[in-house]
């Protein structure tokens, strides 16, 4: 399976595509591509996929998250699960630039940690919670 790209998240929102669930599949195969992950390059290639922007950004950025279903997890100034993430995701990509390769368990562990969490923001949003 490959990264999403922006264009692909952009035209399958438009298209009535469901928010959470983008959401979830954005981080989903940024998951099972780490499961592939060994270079440089491929570890660039997450970093890249990681800041894609969801749909949630595409409704709330502009009122500066607020009200933002992912606003606990990722808001301006949060230094939350997300901002957490994004940071391990560059020290992989560093460490592969310096020659290093660094283990994938804790990155692994944190995006399943947010992939469970997502599930149950969507839950919790659709009532089910």
């Amino acid at each position: 399976m490959s990264l999403m790209t922006i264009f692909e998240m952009q035209m399958r929102y438009q298209k009535e595509g469901e928010p959470f669930d983008l959401t979830i599949e954005k981080w989903g195969r940024i998951r099972q591509f780490l499961d592939i992950a060994s270079t440089l390059s491929d570890f660039q290639k997450l970093l890249q996929a990681a800041n894609i922007a969801v749909p949630f950004c595409f409704e709330y950025q502009i009122k500066e998250c607020l009200g933002c279903p992912l606003e606990k997890i990722c808001g301006p100034g949060k230094g939350g699960k997300l901002f957490k993430l994004m940071k391990l995701i560059e020290t992989h990509v560093l460490a592969s630039l310096a020659g290093n390769m660094l283990p994938k368990a804790p990155l692994i562990s944190e995006i399943d940690g947010l992939l469970r969490e997502l599930e149950m923001l969507k839950a919790k949003s659709k009532g089910l919670l």
